[in-house]
């Protein structure tokens, strides 16, 4: 049952069992278009956007940098949880990677994701240390994943109001992920769709990122003021061992015309 008023004050009712759940589309579109501050309501924008994240899934089955990560991941799961009694794990949760930054050192400076990276990008030699940055460039857009599963929960219950209605004809398409690729994301990060939503999946995933990136640069902060100091100390080192030698002449190398 729907009412308003016009203009003039006039109340008018119109009953209509059909325009429910065409209008709660038009209104999950126009809500998400606002969120996005882009137009999605176009089946072209949709269709980038599912493609966006067909590439996501397929960069976390192909890239290298994820997978060698969170076997590192694993490896230092297990050596912390390891007791007389216990016994190593062979898997875990993706969102377990989000709280790599819960565990810190003893001066509260570092945290495990710290540690876990300087071991990675020694082992690799830098090889994948920026595979977030660089094997994950689409993974924001991919986050609205959540947004075509809304309207595809809606295409299946929408029912048509007339012959030249093409709604579903239109969206339909647009909605529609690579089975193949689905199942081998599935097996790959071994998961249940059911328990675990697309949604939930990229938007740990994008926590991760920032996490990662952040940690990251620290590192690298970290490991160039380690580099200036052992500079700044062989040159320290030097003058010191010219003195006690007594060839160190402050300005006897100095040229004046």
């Amino acid at each position: 049952m729907f009412s308003t008023y016009l203009k003039s004050k006039v109340p008018f009712v119109i009953q209509d069992s059909k325009l429910y759940n065409r209008l709660k589309s038009f209104t999950a579109l126009q809500a998400q278009s606002k969120r996005m501050e882009e137009n999605v309501a176009s089946p072209e924008a949709l269709k980038q956007l599912r493609e966006l994240a067909d590439k996501e899934f397929q960069n976390m089955v192909d890239g290298n940098g994820l997978a060698h990560f969170v076997s590192i991941v694993l490896s230092a799961g297990n050596f912390m949880a390891r007791t007389n009694t216990s016994k190593d794990a062979f898997a875990f949760e993706l969102s377990a990677l989000t709280k790599l930054i819960n565990t810190k050192d003893k001066d509260n400076a570092e945290t495990l994701l710290h540690c876990l990276i300087r071991y990675f990008d020694k082992k690799w030699k830098g090889r994948f240390t920026s595979f977030m940055t660089e094997d994950f460039q689409h993974l924001l857009p991919a986050t609205r994943i959540d947004f075509l599963e809304k309207i595809s929960n809606h295409i299946q219950i929408y029912v048509k109001q007339s012959d030249g209605d093409l709604l579903v004809d239109k969206l339909t398409p647009c909605m529609v992920f690579d089975a193949d690729q689905m199942a081998r994301l599935q097996k790959y990060l071994c998961f249940d769709a059911k328990k675990y939503s697309m949604d939930k999946l990229f938007g740990d995933l994008m926590t991760f990122k920032g996490h990662y990136e952040n940690s990251l640069r620290d590192v690298r902060r970290t490991k160039e003021k380690h580099v200036e100091r052992k500079q700044a100390q062989g040159v320290i080192d030097e003058i010191e061992e010219m003195l006690s030698q007594g060839k160190y002449r402050p300005g006897s190398t100095r040229t004046y015309l």
